[in-house]
C-alpha cells in the first residue's frame, strides 16, 4: 500500500516537473526568437514555425482558429519577424493593391490582404476584395466580393487595431453592447451580411453609426 502510494506521488511529481520543464523550454525558444534578426529566405517551413510561435506572443490583433488578423496600421507594433513575413508577401502582391486588414494563415504559409473600404465608417464593414498569397509557391488568388449580395463582414473591430486608433473606444463600446445582448454568441449568424441582418431583425434591433437601436 505504501509502495503504491509513494509511486503514485512520484509519478505525479514527475508529471508536474515535466510540465514546468516544457514551459521553460518554450520560454527559451521564444527568447531565442526575439534575438533572431531575419528569416531564412529559402526555408519557408522553418519560417512558418517561427511566425506561429511569435503570433501567440502578440498582444495586438485578433487570433482565431487557423488565422491571425490585424489592421495594417498595427503592423509597426508587431514583432520585426512578423513584419518581415508580411513585407515578403507585399513584394509578391500586385502593385498598389488596396487593403487595410492582413490575415496570416496559421495552418499554411499563406497571407491574405483584405480590403474593407468602410472600416472606419461602418460598424460591421463588408469585405470588397481579397488577395491571397502563398509564400511558398508565390501563387496569388484575387477574389472580388464587392458585387456579392452576401459578403463576409467584420465584428469586434477594436481587436484589429491599436488602442490609439481613431474610434477605438467607440468600437469597444459597440462590442460590449452586442455581447450584453448576446448578439455575438451565435457565430453561424454573424459572419456574413445576410445572416447578420436577419439576426438583428429577429432581435428587433438595428445599428446606426456604431450605436444599437431598438425598433
Amino acid at each position: 500500500m505504501f509502495t503504491y502510494k509513494l509511486r503514485a506521488e512520484c509519478d505525479f511529481d514527475l508529471k508536474i516537473f515535466q510540465e514546468i520543464l516544457n514551459k521553460y523550454k518554450m520560454q527559451l525558444e521564444l527568447f531565442d526568437l526575439d534575438r533572431t534578426i531575419q528569416l531564412d529566405e529559402y526555408n519557408y517551413k522553418k519560417n512558418f514555425i517561427i511566425i506561429k510561435k511569435l503570433i501567440n506572443k502578440e498582444k495586438y490583433g485578433k487570433i482565431t482558429k487557423g488565422a491571425y488578423f490585424f489592421h495594417v496600421t498595427a503592423l509597426s507594433a508587431l514583432h520585426p519577424l512578423i513584419r518581415d513575413w508580411v513585407n515578403k508577401a507585399l513584394t509578391t502582391a500586385p502593385e498598389d493593391y488596396l487593403f487595410n486588414i492582413v490575415k496570416l494563415n496559421t495552418i499554411k504559409p499563406q497571407i491574405s490582404l483584405l480590403n474593407y473600404p468602410d472600416f472606419n465608417a461602418c460598424a460591421h464593414p463588408e469585405l470588397h476584395e481579397s488577395c491571397i498569397i502563398n509564400l511558398e509557391s508565390c501563387k496569388i488568388t484575387i477574389t472580388n466580393f464587392k458585387d456579392r449580395s452576401n459578403p463576409p463582414i467584420l465584428h469586434r473591430k477594436e481587436t484589429f487595431v491599436l488602442p490609439n486608433y481613431p474610434g477605438y473606444s467607440k468600437f469597444c463600446h459597440l462590442t460590449q453592447e452586442e455581447e450584453k445582448l448576446g448578439l455575438l454568441h451565435n457565430k453561424n449568424r454573424i459572419g456574413l451580411k445576410r445572416g447578420w441582418i436577419e439576426w438583428l431583425s429577429e432581435n428587433e434591433l438595428e445599428i446606426v453609426d456604431h450605436f444599437i437601436k431598438f425598433f
